[in-house]
């Protein structure tokens, strides 16, 4: 099948111009290499006049200044300098930059940084590395008390309630839900699935939310014919009743990966 003129015409232009980029990127890698053999040059003399001077405060200066110019590579400094990664580092000594906080409150936070590595992952989205002003510090910490204390206020209120009132608490559907998710939707004995299912807390675990440390909290899922050999694991005051249809709700809409208000009425 014969090829139309334009269309042969512009595929040579392509051509053309990839052979092109190919001869610039060769001319760019060659003038690369030029000046950094140039740059190893002058590296290989501040090193040479560094040691003429004969002080080790005069030679830190230099490495320091040069190591947080990430323009000049760490390999070429520690050849001119005789130095390895870890004692270049420490020549360099950290580098405190006045940054604005990430919180956007207007303030600046001092941060140290002890390789240009640490430096790159701050710069390159490590928000994990990116700590709050002192102010901000003092307010999330006196947030999360306040949250802290109130969770353990309702937890208090909680355990307070009339068995029937606790479990029309959003708490203990969030926590029931949840507990039927982890069981497969199944009985913890003969693994029925498909039936009504109850959920009991364990014979020492409190009426509340397990907000807190969790080892304290066990909770069983059992069939109507397994609810009487566990009755020495269970409190059986303490349970919940769910019809298989109801069941079969709950599992569908976790399911589908978002909580819904669906799973919480049931």
């Amino acid at each position: 099948m014969s090829v139309p003129k334009k269309i042969e015409g512009l595929l040579e232009s392509v051509s053309g111009s990839l052979d092109k980029l190919d001869e610039l990127e060769r001319t760019y890698n060659a003038a690369r290499g030029n000046l950094t053999a140039e740059l190893a040059s002058y590296l290989d003399q501040l090193a040479a006049a560094s040691a003429e001077a004969n002080s080790q405060a005069v030679r830190a200066q230099i490495v320091r200044k040069l190591y947080w110019n990430e323009k000049i590579s760490a390999e070429l400094l520690g050849e001119a300098f005789k130095l390895k990664t870890h004692t270049l580092i420490k020549v360099a000594g950290p580098l405190v930059l006045s940054l604005r906080c990430p919180n956007g409150c207007g303030n600046t936070v001092n941060r140290e940084f002890r390789s240009r590595l640490e430096l790159k992952n701050y710069y390159g989205g490590d928000y994990t590395s990116r700590i709050p002003c002192d102010e901000c510090q003092r307010k999330a910490e006196a947030e999360r008390e306040a949250e802290e204390v109130a969770k353990r206020q309702r937890n208090l209120e909680l355990q307070g309630l009339p068995w029937e009132h606790f479990t029309e608490t959003e708490e203990w559907r969030e926590l029931r839900n949840n507990v039927l998710h982890v069981s497969g939707y199944a009985c913890d004995v003969c693994q029925a699935k498909g039936v009504g299912l109850f959920v009991y807390l364990g014979q020492d675990t409190p009426q509340n939310y397990p907000h807190f440390s969790r080892s304290e909290y066990l909770y069983h899922v059992l069939c109507g014919g397994c609810v009487s050999v566990c009755e020495h694991l269970i409190n059986p005051k303490k349970g919940e009743y769910i019809k298989a249809e109801f069941v079969k709700i709950i599992r569908d809409v976790l399911h589908q990966g978002v909580y819904s208000e669906d799973a919480m009425y049931v």
